[in-house]
């Protein structure tokens, strides 16, 4: 089950926090559901985006291979 969908409408010059690699998403999440991230994991398929993003927060992050 899906509980909810987060996505950033901005352009990468709107300078937002919610663009990846930056955090707002994730932080949005976390203040929604409580999530632990100390035991959460982002799965992606950039090191340079999704990496650098579970990075800043200290979580484990696993890339997706093509």
């Amino acid at each position: 089950m899906i509980d909810a969908v987060y996505y950033c409408p901005h352009k990468p010059e709107d300078n937002c926090n919610c663009r990846k690699p930056k955090t707002g998403l994730i932080e949005k999440a976390v203040e929604d559901f409580d999530i632990d991230l100390k035991n959460s994991i982002v799965v992606g398929d950039r090191d340079d985006v999704d990496g650098e993003m579970a990075r800043r927060l200290k979580i484990k992050y696993i890339i997706l291979r093509r």
